[in-house]
């Protein structure tokens, strides 16, 4: 079989723990577990794990301690930082976003949707270990690079938001101030998309279910667009299905009404995930482009 991506789970539940890793497993993930965030830390600076996975409760420090001892420590700063909670206020968002946790995930969660969430995660990770590998292989030629590895933390640049919706005024107030542009047609919206760099759609989703499963299916079809995070919230009454909804290729779902803070972390955390895609593809093209002078 072969193994897609290596996941370490920290989490002082053991059950939990298996349960996580045999699901993943049968995706074609491998990975280990350990309840102890200092062992957690230990592996994650010496293997470089592609993902960490971390459980509400560890035997030795709370989550956002560890999330923040790896984000702190450059040498695995980049190793995509999932957390999984019993429940998710809009505190422990915030102060997840801060820590550099990359998602948030509310246990229990349906296996179709918790890989779609992961994977652009691994596709950022697999990104980095190619541009660590090059520049590698530069410094063993003795060639000096002009690239580096973007470091993860907040969105280095004004997030360029696309806003999509009949009724969204109350949502581009909660998204705050930061450049929204904004559509009421699904048609236009692809149009903007075509013609100008997004970080992030924002979809509020009141009528046709459909159409806007098959926006996100058009973005994730779209080979320039395949990366896109689409934020999609549900203002259905209940009509939106959380796990179609993710495997037509929505990034995050969040159900009405809104929390303020719960929609900014939600809409900055894909933000950030894509400023560093970009970022990563801007240093990668530079090793194409050949060695400074």
């Amino acid at each position: 079989m072969t193994h897609l991506a290596t996941v370490l789970i920290a989490a002082e539940d053991e059950e939990f723990a298996s349960a996580l890793l045999e699901r993943l497993e049968r995706s074609g993930y491998r990975g280990r577990s350990t309840g102890s965030g200092a062992e957690a830390l230990a592996f994650v600076q010496r293997e470089l794990p592609d993902i960490l996975l971390i459980s509400e409760a560890l035997t030795d420090m709370t989550p956002l301690a560890l999330a923040k001892a790896v984000k702190g420590d450059e040498a695995c700063a980049n190793v995509p930082v999932v957390m999984i909670a019993d429940s998710l206020t809009p505190e422990m968002a915030a102060q997840a976003l801060e820590a550099g946790v990359d998602d948030m995930l509310v246990d229990p969660f349906d296996h179709v949707v918790m890989v779609p969430r992961i994977r652009p995660l691994l596709r950022l990770s697999t990104m980095y270990v190619e541009l660590r590998q090059r520049a590698l292989v530069a410094r063993d030629l003795g060639i000096t690079t002009a690239f580096t590895t973007p470091p993860p933390g907040a969105a280095t640049e004004q997030p360029e938001i696309l806003l999509v919706g009949q009724n969204i005024e109350t949502i581009r107030a909660m998204l705050g101030d930061i450049s929204i542009t904004t559509t009421e047609s699904l048609y236009e919206a692809e149009a903007l998309l075509t013609a100008r760099n997004f970080d992030a759609a924002v979809l509020v989703c009141e009528g046709n279910v459909e159409a806007h499963f098959g926006f996100c299916s058009h973005v994730r079809n779209n080979p320039r667009l395949f990366n896109l995070p689409v934020l999609l919230i549900d203002a259905t009454e209940g009509r939106l299905d959380l796990v179609d909804a993710y495997s037509r290729g929505a990034s995050r779902v969040l159900r009405q009404p809104v929390n303020a803070t719960a929609l900014r972390c939600a809409a900055y955390s894909l933000v950030r995930r894509q400023q560093r895609r970009w970022a990563l593809r801007r240093a990668l093209m530079e090793t194409v482009a050949g060695p400074s002078r």
